[in-house]
């Protein structure tokens, strides 16, 4: 009886593509981690910007009789009924959290007139983190814009 040799791939080929295998993973995984890192500041400006929309609506619609406003907490931003975050209605805080870590500066406190939708106080607030930049700005007639 003779044997036949089938084609097949040696240890050393398999080790090898399972080698490049494992290094494409970790490589995909690193760009992807960074990636996400990147976005911290833009999604935190984002979420700034409908938080002070949204408060400022509510100011106009005179919803619950009383100034609207949002402060900007280190890992959150806080919608709240009230002329000041210290002298709000508990009961309508609304807080959505962002990754912490972001260099925040500028403008903490927005509150909203009723009716109005000025602001008490024109605004800038900075969000950065690994060289990406944003700024929220809330001018005196209450537009907001992200830059």
């Amino acid at each position: 009886m003779r044997l036949r040799f089938r084609p097949a791939f040696t240890l050393m080929e398999l080790t090898m593509v399972l080698a490049i295998m494992a290094m494409l993973v970790t490589l995909t995984a690193i760009l992807e981690n960074k990636a996400l890192r990147l976005q911290r500041a833009e999604q935190a400006a984002e979420i700034l910007r409908t938080e002070l929309v949204t408060a400022r609506n509510e100011a106009i619609a005179n919803t619950h009789d009383g100034p609207w406003g949002v402060q900007v907490q280190d890992s959150a931003i806080a919608e709240f009924h009230g002329a000041s975050y210290a002298a709000r209605d508990q009961a309508f805080d609304k807080r959505l959290d962002f990754d912490a870590g972001l260099v925040i500066s500028g403008t903490r406190d927005y509150v909203f007139g009723v009716l109005s939708g000025l602001p008490s106080v024109p605004g800038e607030t900075d969000f950065s983190d690994q060289g990406r930049f944003y700024k929220v700005i809330v001018n005196k007639y209450g537009a907001v814009s992200v830059q």
